[in-house]
């Protein structure tokens, strides 16, 4: 019998074990983002050769009080219109140049009027400086303290196909494209793409309606390097995340999740202080209402013969709860059997 209460305990204490492994080993590493669908996070991977590259998605809120803010500021926004834009960049030179597309169609599948945006255009030339509304559009849709947007171009001839999803009718909405070269200033990026989109369904709408103003983010820098945005000190090197931060998207919140692939250094804090911490990596979560100015990132030299890791330690931390379960019912069923005098 005691042979068979050893291989008992043996298998509880057996299974409990793996089974508490499978799960740490589901676990992410401490400080890795698991975003829900509709959340922004923004991803720098700082390189060995401190390079960057940036990726990701951001939701900015668009409400019918941001829509009555900028029309009274005659920024041609208007309900029942889809606002799609795409922009590349690329170095030449010192600065960035690159061409910003803007399409402005009406939003058929929320039952837009077909001519809206063509009505927009006619009602812009009657005010007498359609460009310049033009250009204000393209700065609040992105843009605003990055780029320098001069005189687009505008084409009127976009047809745009759609389904009415009621009643299967085909419908061809008419729409107009705004293009300009557009150049940067900043000497931190190598390339920089957006491509974004904002609809919203034609007037009356529920006064508690909120649009997506939904960025795609890509871009690549060029190496940092000392005094700015780079500084080493008393083995400290601090990165300055000004150059990338300024350049993102104004007025949304977002988390910034920062990993840094350099062999000799890892994360020891930031400013402000990051809300997570892990040995390659720092993650702040920013509002809109905050500028994103100020954010740095330190790293301290690795001091060798350490074997143990954050990233290890999360995983023995999860199996010692089940092991001290696992170890409570071994003596239990032990003194039981005691008890009964087997």
């Amino acid at each position: 019998m005691k042979m068979i209460d050893r291989r008992i305990i043996t298998l509880i204490l057996t299974t409990l074990l793996t089974f508490s492994a499978g799960c740490a080993s589901a676990i992410p590493p401490i400080g890795s983002p698991t975003p829900f669908r509709d959340e922004s996070v923004i991803l720098v991977e700082i390189n060995s050769d401190m390079s960057a590259n940036l990726t990701g998605v951001i939701h900015r809120p668009f409400s019918p009080i941001d829509f009555s803010y900028y029309t009274r500021r005659a920024v041609p926004l208007a309900m029942g219109l889809r606002y799609e834009g795409f922009i590349e960049l690329k170095r030449v030179g010192d600065s960035l140049e690159g061409t910003y597309r803007l399409y402005v169609t009406p939003n058929l599948l929320e039952g837009a009027d077909k001519d809206l945006a063509m009505k927009l255009w006619n009602s812009l030339q009657r005010l007498g400086s359609p460009y310049l509304a033009l250009q204000g559009l393209m700065k609040v849709l992105f843009g605003e303290g990055f780029l320098f947007i001069p005189r687009p171009t505008v084409r009127t001839d976009i047809a745009v196909n759609f389904t009415d999803p009621f009643t299967g009718e085909s419908l061809i909405g008419r729409g107009l494209s705004v293009e300009a070269p557009v150049r940067s200033e900043t000497p931190f990026f190598e390339e920089y793409r957006v491509h974004f989109v904002l609809q919203s369904p034609p007037p009356p709408i529920s006064p508690d309606w909120v649009g997506d103003l939904f960025y795609e983010i890509e871009a690549k820098t060029t190496p940092f390097s000392e005094p700015y945005p780079v500084s080493k000190e008393e083995g400290v090197l601090k990165v300055i995340l000004d150059p990338i931060t300024t350049a993102l998207p104004k007025g949304a919140p977002y988390t910034l999740c920062v990993k840094e692939r350099l062999p000799e250094y890892e994360v020891s804090s930031g400013t402000p202080v990051p809300v997570k911490i892990h040995r390659d990596e720092a993650i702040w979560e920013l509002s809109g209402l905050e500028k994103p100015e100020g954010l740095a990132l330190e790293l301290v030299k690795v001091e060798s013969g350490g074997l143990v890791t954050v990233g290890a330690l999360s995983i023995w931390t999860a199996l010692v709860p089940p092991a001290i379960s696992a170890s409570i019912l071994a003596y239990s069923l032990i003194r039981k059997k005691r008890g009964r005098g087997v």
